[in-house]
């Protein structure tokens, strides 16, 4: 079923935004083509502001093109397995040809011209989106000799919904190979005929994907107890030995894009990478403008037929916006490649790199998707030469790198439509969370100087007074507008230094505020050269301290936290509700409501689809399990390596090793590598498909701190990298002594068996206390001085904040 929001496309007919809901039809139809009568269409009028003059369904259909569609599929394969009847006799007068019918004025729809609707409001009416509520069908069990198919295994479901695709004749493969479900749909919305890559195909393939994914891998983690040590092949057949055994952390969600698991797991490696590389440097947020992108619009125009003898400067914005919506792969091919080329170029130390000798050293990347189905890519930098300043108001180094790397200014960029691209605009989500200001801080403070202000002390009895003249001031700012800073300073009778006290009121974070004059106050801070070529918004954001590093992080974080919380108060209510659900039902049960709190746009789909990353690092992430080895879990191999490597039902080969498992059998020539040497340095040769490194030539990082080169023994089974990974592992705070020493012991000392060697009789407390100078100059190389546990006392008092804030608004409401 779809839900469309009616609009109007000028003179072209009626558009609107598509909401596709998966029903559960009852009565299969079995006679074609339908009446009217049974459309199970419900056509619903708002009468407020009133756009359509009638609600009468006018050239809704031509007879002849149902009929030729109907002489087609009649003879169709699909059609004849299934018994599925043409009755050409039930296309009566009812439905009128289009040229039957008079063309009534008062049918007619009223005409407005699109030309003058924002283009994101145009973009936004075309969007398609899932929403799939399996919790709310009603479930009835097949009648007497009648069979029960399940629409996601149904063998030619998707040929049978698609008609215009398959022409109902059953897809055929090479009986050579094993095809997937994700092998089919991998094919078919790459192919240059783009008719497997509408939004609808596209929503339907990956909500089908999803739940293939979630019940592959309920059964996919253990817990590591001493029953599972010799486990045979067999036993992970049984179903009991499953229910008993299965670890119930909810893993097998980490598969779903944007779940409160896979950005719980994403958040870990950002800590790690901040514990071993310090803070980043800027923030920048890239978003993406399909509809002024010559080169895209290029492209899409040459994979459509829509618009034969056009070149994209013929099309007007509602046509462009119509190639975008059709095609959500090739706009997230295009955007995944050119923010990948983008980081290789900032990466780069050569002349063209537009950040000149501040180039990227390593970056944290996220993906995120807007209500008009639009990517952002937000992505966290750390460059070179960062001027690591003491964080007060004397800060030059770093102003000069900010004045060096963004602006405000019109002149910096090479015409009026890109600087309007940087011009903020306030939108229903400025105020999403119940503020009645702009939560962005716009319009800006403006200044003369480009300078860095920290907040006013709380015990500053001032504070208050100048919050209030503060909400004054940015509101002058929003209405007034002034020429100079001494007109706004004279209109509002302040001084420069009484002004600037205000600004410190305001903040919660030392900031830094760039030069603005009056007429940029709500234009953000971006770089001139990926605005001017990108042609895009680009904002760049500053990250002077632990503060900064934690607002940031928040934005998953929160969103983790509270998620993880209602999941398991779902999974206990359900539990309580059916008690008569095995463990396993309640998961899948769960995982269908995770699943339903999920609206997912075709853009975001066909991301999911192309298996792009939502998140992405400049280097791998290897994580090493530090908890005691019985609180380990342990992931059994998949069915596909079973049967590649043919381990028969009493094989124990069943499960794959962790990483400390591969350090204790390590060749000898890697005798004196220790633990986290080892995860961050090493990689198994067979892993590489040519002789060529794990990182392009040119990315080597500074070599200091780099432990010498190894020479590797005859097999060479391992090889050390250019550019090593970042670990992630527990963290215990130095106030669990126990847990804290063995963990310390376990990454920095050589063992080659941790449990006779580092676990048995706590032997791990008389190493520490032996070597342990020698454990903090290892330490050193994989953490800066940076401190991390600030970030996570800040990260956690935000939490705190914001979910205080939610809960006052929400009783403000119920009042």
């Amino acid at each position: 079923m779809q839900v469309r929001r009616l609009r109007n496309d000028s003179s072209h007919g009626i558009i609107g935004q598509v909401i596709n809901v998966p029903v559960d039809v009852q009565e299969m139809i079995k006679c074609l083509p339908r009446q009217l009568n049974e459309d199970d269409v419900i056509n619903v009028n708002f009468r407020q502001n009133l756009a359509h003059k009638s609600v009468y369904i006018s050239r809704y259909m031509s007879k002849s093109t149902i009929k030729a569609w109907l002489d087609v599929l009649q003879k169709s394969p699909l059609y004849r397995l299934y018994e599925i009847n043409v009755d050409l006799s039930r296309l009566n007068p009812t439905v009128p040809l289009l040229d039957d019918k008079q063309d009534d004025l008062s049918n007619r729809i009223e005409t407005i011209s699109a030309e003058n609707t924002p283009e994101s409001e145009i973009l936004a009416s075309r969007q398609h989106t899932m929403m799939w509520n399996e919790e709310d069908c009603l479930h009835i069990a097949p009648g007497h000799q009648a069979k029960h198919f399940d629409i996601i295994n149904d063998r030619h479901a998707e040929e049978l919904t698609f008609p215009s695709i398959y022409f109902e004749e059953p897809r055929r493969f090479n009986m050579s190979l094993s095809v997937t479900h994700y092998m089919m749909a991998s094919t078919e919305i790459r192919r240059q005929d783009r008719r497997g890559a509408t939004p609808q195909k596209i929503l339907y393939v990956a909500m089908k994907l999803m739940r293939l994914r979630m019940v592959d891998r309920i059964y996919n983690t253990f817990r590591n107890v001493s029953v599972t040590e010799n486990v045979m092949q067999r036993m992970l057949e049984d179903t009991e030995f499953l229910k008993k055994y299965v670890i119930q952390n909810l893993p097998f969600m980490k598969t779903v894009p944007n779940s409160v698991q896979y950005w719980d797991s994403r958040k870990r490696d950002l800590f790690a990478m901040i514990r071993q590389l310090g803070k980043p440097t800027i923030c920048v947020r890239i978003r993406l403008n399909e509809i002024r992108w010559m080169k895209l619009l290029t492209i899409l125009l040459k994979l459509s037929n829509k618009y034969p003898g056009k070149t994209v400067r013929d099309l007007n914005t509602s046509q462009r916006c119509t190639l975008v919506s059709d095609d959500p792969v090739t706009c997230c091919i295009y955007f995944y490649k050119l923010v990948g080329s983008l980081m290789k170029m900032l990466k780069s130390k050569q002349s063209y790199n537009p950040f000149g000798k501040y180039s990227v050293k390593d970056y944290f990347l996220r993906i995120e998707f807007h209500h008009d189905g639009s990517q952002h890519a937000h992505i966290l930098l750390w460059l070179n030469d960062d001027p690591l300043d003491i964080v007060s108001e004397n800060m030059p180094r770093t102003i000069e790198l900010m004045e060096k790397l963004s602006s405000v200014a019109r002149d910096d960029v090479p015409n009026d439509s890109i600087y309007a691209n940087q011009v903020h605009k306030h939108t229903f989500t400025c105020t999403k969370g119940g503020e009645t200001t702009c939560r962005f801080g716009i319009p800006y403070w403006p200044m003369s100087t480009s300078r860095v202000l920290v907040p006013m002390p709380q015990s500053d009895r001032r504070r208050r007074t100048l919050q209030q003249k503060a909400k004054k001031l940015r509101k002058s700012l929003g209405e007034r507008r002034y020429a100079r800073m001494d007109d706004f300073l004279e209109a509002n009778s302040l001084t420069y230094a009484s002004y600037l006290d205000i600004v410190r009121s305001t903040l919660r974070r030392p900031t830094l505020l760039f030069r603005r004059n009056f007429d940029e106050l709500m234009t953000n801070t971006f770089n001139p050269y990926l605005a001017g070529q990108l042609n895009s918004n680009i904002d760049i954001q500053f990250i002077l301290d632990e503060y900064s590093c934690a607002e940031f992080v928040v934005e998953y974080v929160n969103k983790s936290a509270r998620g993880m919380s209602n999941l398991r108060y779902e999974l206990t209510k359900m539990m309580q509700k059916h008690p008569e659900q095995d463990y396993t039902g309640q998961l899948k049960a769960l995982s269908i409501k995770l699943l339903n709190a999920i609206e997912i746009s075709a853009q975001e789909a066909a991301w999911y689809l192309l298996r792009q990353p939502m998140s992405e690092t400049s280097r791998d992430v290897v994580y090493i399990p530090t908890v005691w080895p019985t609180e380990r879990q342990r992931c059994r191999k998949r069915r596909q390596k079973v049967d590649r490597e043919n381990i028969d039902g009493d094989s124990t080969n069943v499960w794959t090793k962790n990483i400390i498992q591969l350090y204790e059998e390590r060749p000898a020539s890697l005798e004196n590598v220790y633990l986290a040497e080892f995860g961050s340095w090493y990689a198994n040769a067979n892993d590489f498909v040519d002789e060529e490194d794990d990182v392009p030539v040119g990315d080597d990082e500074d070599s200091e701190g780099i432990p010498e080169a190894r020479t590797l023994g005859a097999p060479k089974e391992y090889r050390r990298r250019l550019t090593r990974r970042i670990i992630r592992y527990k963290g215990y705070d130095i106030d669990e002594n126990v847990n804290y020493k063995r963990e310390m012991v376990l990454l920095y000392v050589q063992f080659r068996n941790e449990i006779s060697e580092i676990v048995d009789q706590n032997k791990f407390l008389q190493l520490f206390d032996d070597n342990k100078d020698t454990i903090m100059e290892r330490r050193s190389l994989f953490e800066t001085k940076f401190n991390i546990e600030n970030v996570m006392k800040e990260l956690q008092a935000l939490i705190i904040l914001k979910n205080e804030d939610k809960s006052n608004l929400q009783e403000q409401a119920e009042v």
